[in-house]
C-alpha cells in the first residue's frame, strides 16, 4: 500500500511536531525564551501546515509566502539569520528521523 507524503505526514504530525518545536528550541537562542507553546502556535504549526499543503498540492505559494512573513517579521526582530534557517533545516532532519524510525 502506497501512502502520500502529505497523508503520511497528518498521521504523524503529533510525533513530529513536538520533536521539531523541542528541536528548535534546544538550538536556537532566541526561541529557547519561547514555550513550546508559544513557538508551536506563533509559528511552527503554521508552517507545518504550509508544509503539508504543499505536499499534497504541488502548490507552494502559501507556504513560499510563509517563509517570506518569517523572514522579514523576524529581521525586523535581530533575529540572527542561523536562527531563521534552523526551522526548516531542523525539520528535514526531524522529518528523516520520523521516516527512518518508521521503515522495517
Amino acid at each position: 500500500m502506497r501512502i502520500s507524503l502529505a497523508q503520511w505526514l497528518k498521521d504523524n504530525e503529533a510525533t513530529i511536531v513536538p520533536a521539531w518545536i523541542r528541536a528548535v528550541r534546544q538550538r536556537s537562542e532566541r526561541d529557547r525564551t519561547l514555550t513550546t507553546q508559544q513557538l508551536g502556535q506563533d509559528l511552527l504549526l503554521s508552517y507545518f501546515d504550509c508544509f503539508v499543503k504543499a505536499a499534497a498540492t504541488g502548490a507552494c505559494h502559501e507556504l513560499e509566502a510563509l517563509v517570506e512573513q518569517m523572514a522579514t517579521d523576524r529581521a525586523s526582530r535581530q533575529y540572527n539569520l542561523d536562527d531563521v534557517l534552523l526551522i526548516p533545516l531542523l525539520l528535514r532532519e526531524t522529518l528523516w528521523t520520523q521516516l527512518s524510525a518508521s521503515l522495517p
